[in-house]
């Protein structure tokens, strides 16, 4: 807008005619345009397919591209492994389609991230494993500890049965030798033969009862054991049992966890991890969120890999799982690679570079 000046101030000059004409003229172009547009649409409606096919979650594009975005390290788990897990489950979905390439490794901005990320489900989670070991180790030891007390406990009931055996025929054969000396002595003395074999007889007690003391603290020190171990698997049960109130008692158990999220905002799609306790079952949410991907709800039917709670157990692809991720995306054709080569590719990677900014 210019400016004139009068009476020594400035004031704001008003449009001219031919401003008017222009503004007019930008207006009805722009309405010619949206006229266009809107009638394209009912006149040439698979034209507009891929603009709206991009902009609706149930629907794809195949193959689906996506790439290996953030891998936390509070998994453990590196991006290699990650990245064959990834590979696992996109092979499970690809092994019902042999005509049509169902996803697409890709490093372009446009591509969809699958991002491993930390946070506290998956710490809730280790806890709960962790708690979950030492009931497990405690078990295990507790075990051990049972079977050192049953192998000890043989061990004592055999020596206390020896020992109990010699000390018995140690207590018959003393008897006999005090019998034997007392009636020679009440007829005055043996004869030098008795005498001599009733000698060596007192001899064998003297060193039997030698024997029967070794016997007796070697059963000593094997009753004091099998009681170390019988006290030691008792305080081991208590130990476990405290480990399994703490762990029942847990606000953590049978808490459902989001454990993965397809998430879709406008042009952008991405998969997030966020919890899991097995490889198994960071293999079946994988899966069940790359269902997803491919335009599929969740299943009511509890054998489903696409059913809202990771069981870990029999779940698979069903047949009618595939029948409608097939019938959600259909190959892109050229068309469709051109559009989002010079229309969602640019405007992605400007988002992309606006976000970082």
């Amino acid at each position: 807008m210019g400016l004139c000046k009068k009476n020594g101030k400035i004031l704001p000059m008003s449009l001219n005619n031919q401003n008017r004409s222009s503004w007019s003229l930008g207006r009805i172009i722009f309405w010619i345009i949206v006229f266009a547009l809107v009638g394209g649409y009912f006149v040439y409606p698979q034209y507009y397919r891929p603009f709206f096919e991009r902009l609706n979650p149930n629907k794809c594009l195949l193959p689906l591209q996506y790439n290996i975005g953030e891998v936390d390290k509070g998994f453990g788990l590196s991006r290699a492994d990650f990245d064959k897990s990834v590979t696992q489950a996109i092979n499970y979905w690809q092994s019902f389609s042999t005509s049509t390439k169902m996803f697409v490794k890709a490093s372009t901005t446009s591509a969809m991230p699958i991002n491993l990320i930390y946070d506290n489900r998956q710490a809730a989670t280790k806890q709960l494993d962790a708690a979950s070991q030492r009931i497990s180790e405690g078990r295990a030891t507790l075990d051990e500890i049972k079977q050192a007390y049953i192998d000890k406990k043989a061990e004592y009931d055999k020596a206390k049965a020896t020992y109990e055996a010699h000390v018995a025929e140690y207590n018959s054969g003393s008897n006999a030798y005090i019998s034997e000396v007392s009636s020679w002595n009440k007829k005055g003395g043996a004869p030098k033969s008795d005498y001599d074999r009733l000698n060596e007889l007192r001899i064998r007690l003297e060193n039997n009862t030698n024997i029967l003391e070794t016997e007796a603290n070697n059963l000593n020190a094997l009753g004091q054991e099998v009681n170390r171990l019988a006290l030691l698997a008792n305080q081991s049960i208590t130990e476990i049992n405290k480990n399994v109130t703490n762990y029942n008692s847990s606000d953590l158990i049978g808490k459902e966890f989001e454990q993965g999220l397809y998430k879709v905002s406008g042009l952008s799609r991405s998969i997030d991890i966020y919890q899991f306790s097995t490889p198994n079952k960071l293999y079946k949410v994988l899966v069940h969120e790359l269902g997803h991907a491919l335009g599929l709800g969740h299943n009511p039917d509890k054998l489903s890999v696409m059913y809202y709670v990771n069981q870990d157990t029999k779940q698979v692809i069903t047949k009618a799982d595939i029948t409608q991720a097939l019938s959600n995306c259909r190959e892109a054709d050229m068309f469709d690679k051109f559009i989002d080569f010079v229309l969602f590719k640019p405007i992605i990677w400007l988002k992309t570079r606006i976000s970082s900014i």
